[in-house]
């Protein structure tokens, strides 16, 4: 009787093949493509046993009883790297957290870039192609003379950036419902995220950024126009360095506690006389609140009608917000 040792998945792969009812070791070493062992008794007890091989989960050992001649097919399957290669120019996935649809935008601590939309499906599948210059104020990533950080180390050149953390989550009627951000899984330290930074010229930049107690260490080689950064927080401190090929990510949603802003005319309100004055005011509905509020004011004597007001709960499958910038001067992601 015979025992045939098959290899799937990989061409070579250190197998053990021991005869247990004499205790005798038939095979012990690197296997390639197949082998088959003859003359063995019947009822031999073999027990093959797989090892590692790199890039690939072995299976489990197998015991054979030869009551007839058998092959044992070892299959071998590829480890599948966790999280998503990360795009300088793309962010897409599925994200858990955030139950409704709606505009995802890039987020900086108190603005949002409306000129590259994404898109967030009710299913939470998230969508955004970085295509165009974002809106919103650049700066110097070097500090300059005259500031009050200082940078040692090397720079081919001083772009102006514009950096975002995230991304926040609008609803159809422009409520900031919560964030998103592209959380490191691997490749990176612990608790790296991935932030997009667009840059006016290509950079390479190495060295570090002192502001008083505070630390930012820079190990980037930037592109002209939109790049992937990882950002490493530490106590007092944090790094921005352009990722490796080894870098992964998921998506990772969070809904922002549930509040609202009730914002009147820009130009404010004047009042000449004691007479009534009736205004628009739009209420967002951050964090998708719903429930009754309560209306005043902190000026004695001003008082607001409606006092109470019910605020409906939003749809988890609202579809197409075309809300991209308040235009408030908020801090939504703050």
């Amino acid at each position: 009787m015979a025992l045939t040792v098959n290899l799937n998945g990989v061409t070579s792969a250190p197998v053990k093949v021991t005869n247990t009812t004499t205790n005798t070791v038939l095979f012990d070493g690197p296997l390639a493509s197949g082998k088959t062992f003859s003359d063995l008794s019947k009822d031999t007890v073999l027990k093959v046993e797989p090892g590692a091989v790199n890039g690939y989960t072995a299976p489990a050992a197998q015991t054979v009883t030869l009551d007839a001649s058998k092959t044992v097919t070892l299959e071998y399957q590829v480890v599948k790297a966790p999280g998503n290669a990360v795009s300088a120019t793309s962010i897409q996935g599925n994200v858990t957290g955030i139950p409704y649809a709606g505009t995802a935008l890039l987020a900086t601590n108190d603005d949002f870039d409306s000129q590259n939309p994404g898109t967030l499906s009710a299913s939470g599948t998230l969508s955004l192609t970085l295509t165009k210059a974002p809106d919103v104020a650049s700066f110097a990533l070097v500090p300059t003379s005259g500031n009050a950080c200082t940078f040692t180390g090397t720079a081919s050149t001083n772009p102006r950036v514009s950096l975002f953390y995230g991304l926040d989550i609008l609803g159809a009627q422009g409520d900031v419902l919560g964030s998103v951000t592209e959380a490191v899984v691997a490749g990176a330290p612990s608790g790296s995220f991935i932030a997009r930074l667009y840059s006016g010229a290509a950079a390479t930049i190495k060295g570090a950024v002192a502001c008083g107690t505070d630390t930012i260490s820079l190990d980037l080689t930037l592109q002209a126009g939109w790049n992937a950064v990882v950002y490493t927080p530490s106590d007092r401190s944090f790094s921005l360095s352009t990722p490796g090929d080894a870098v992964r990510t998921e998506l990772r949603g969070e809904m922002y506690k549930p509040s609202v802003t009730a914002v009147l005319p820009q130009a404010g309100l004047t009042f000449a006389s004691d007479a009534p004055v009736t205004v628009p005011v739009t209420f967002y509905q951050d964090g998708a609140f719903s429930g009754q509020i309560s209306l005043s004011t902190n000026v004695p004597g001003l008082t607001v009608e409606p006092a109470t007001l019910t605020l409906p709960a939003l749809s988890a499958q609202s579809t197409g917000a075309q809300a991209y910038l308040r235009q408030l001067g908020l801090a939504p992601s703050a």
